[in-house]
């Protein structure tokens, strides 16, 4: 049971320790706080654009609804 124990906290702490000796942790934290920010803005940029499409089409449709009776055939 003892040597469980100490195979798994070799294998725990080999797995979280890059060659540099820093956490391979703090490098997933830093690249999923980048794809997270950029998820953000990304998402913001989308609704914005959304707004203004759905925007110019509500517009554009009454234009056409107002102006039916000056087409002619």
């Amino acid at each position: 049971m003892m040597n469980l124990k100490v195979e798994l906290m070799r294998i725990m702490k080999n797995t979280v320790l890059s060659k540099g000796g820093h956490k391979m942790n703090e490098k997933a934290y830093k690249s999923m706080n980048t794809v997270g920010a950029w998820s953000i803005v990304f998402g913001v940029i989308n609704i914005v654009v959304g707004l203004a499409v759905g925007i110019g089409a509500v517009i554009a449709g009454a234009k056409l609804i107002k102006d039916k009776s000056n087409i002619t055939f």
